[in-house]
């Protein structure tokens, strides 16, 4: 069965599974079906193409420091369609210099498209990200009549498989499967033609992962032994 894009349910949360327990029990006490996957880049997904990176105040500034800030960023970027970047503390305490390089890295971030909130503690990011989620359900279910459920969750099921392999997240997955037309039709591809979309390394870690011989525990035993 060939693939066509079809909306999927808005309202699901998946949460990286380093992100904190509080945050994801958070997200579950306010009726988001919430789950915990691992994944990279970003802290949540919401829906099909919206990533989420949260960042304590802290964690943004040493981000900056050490050159991860913007490498995720253009890694999100190319993955998603919308980005979000949560600054999670309070801003009062920063100095004047900290304060500065904060501001300057927020409009850099800002002028390429992505959204960024401040939130002043944990329970107001759980808030945040249960009222996105809210109001994403809310447009989807003003624009999309008459959907099969059934439909929806077996579309589902085939993006997230793809974006299980590195470096695949929704927007890729879909331009695959929309190329391809089927999970079979993508997993049959040629190097050759995965590259045409996924570009050299991620095509090589597509097949590689492909094509990576399945250990069983017991045999994983055996080879350790022999060692």
């Amino acid at each position: 069965m060939s693939y066509r894009r079809e909306a999927i349910d808005l309202t699901r949360v998946i949460v990286e599974n380093r992100e904190p327990e509080e945050i994801f029990l958070g997200l579950r006490s306010r009726g988001i079906w919430a789950e915990k996957r691992q994944f990279e880049p970003g802290d949540y997904i919401l829906g099909n193409d919206t990533c989420i990176e949260r960042k304590t105040v802290r964690d943004f500034l040493s981000s900056i420091y050490d050159g991860r800030l913007f490498n995720q960023v253009k890694r999100m970027r190319e993955l998603y369609k919308k980005v979000v970047l949560i600054v999670e503390g309070d801003l009062l305490g920063l100095d004047g210099r900290e304060k500065k390089i904060l501001y300057s890295a927020i409009s850099r971030i800002i002028a390429e498209g992505i959204s960024v909130v401040n939130t002043p503690d944990r329970d107001a990011t759980v808030e945040f990200i249960a009222s996105l989620a809210e109001k994403r359900q809310k447009e989807g279910l003003q624009s999309i009549t008459a959907r099969r459920k059934g439909r929806v969750e077996e579309k589902e099921r085939t993006l997230f498989i793809l974006q299980g392999f590195p470096g695949i997240g929704p927007k890729l997955s879909e331009k695959l499967l929309i190329k391809f037309g089927s999970l079979k039709g993508v997993f049959n591809a040629s190097y050759g033609e995965l590259k045409s979309i996924l570009g050299e390394k991620k095509a090589r870690a597509f097949v590689d992962t492909l094509e990576k011989r399945f250990i069983r525990k017991e045999e994983e035993k055996i080879t350790d032994l022999s060692l």
